[in-house]
């Protein structure tokens, strides 16, 4: 049996939700360096967890930054198929006006 605290799987998972959460208070409060900095701590921590990764592209597109944000996008959806990924990275492409990559 794995120990839960601390150090063990649970205590990662229970950590990675924790800055997970606290980058999505950030981003609400358009703190986008913090929301930033808490999400790519969560990713660290749990590198397979694709709604960070969607959460840290929507950081990135607030921050003007479309290149990282399509790349967030992407790991997201290669981890599991999301529909919010792809979605997200069809608005991307739409709002860019590179509609062949949008349709894709």
């Amino acid at each position: 049996m794995h120990e839960l605290w601390p150090g063990g799987w649970g205590y990662k998972i229970f950590r990675s939700s924790s800055y997970y959460l606290l980058g999505l208070a950030y981003e609400k409060k358009q703190n986008f360096a913090e929301a930033e900095a808490a999400i790519q701590k969560c990713l660290e921590l749990k590198p397979d967890f694709s709604e960070a990764h969607i959460s840290l592209g929507a950081v990135y597109e607030e921050m003007g930054n479309p290149d990282k944000a399509e790349e967030e996008y992407k790991k997201a959806y290669a981890i599991d198929n999301s529909f919010n990924a792809s979605f997200r990275l069809a608005m991307l492409y739409y709002n860019q006006n590179k509609l062949d990559l949008a349709l894709e």
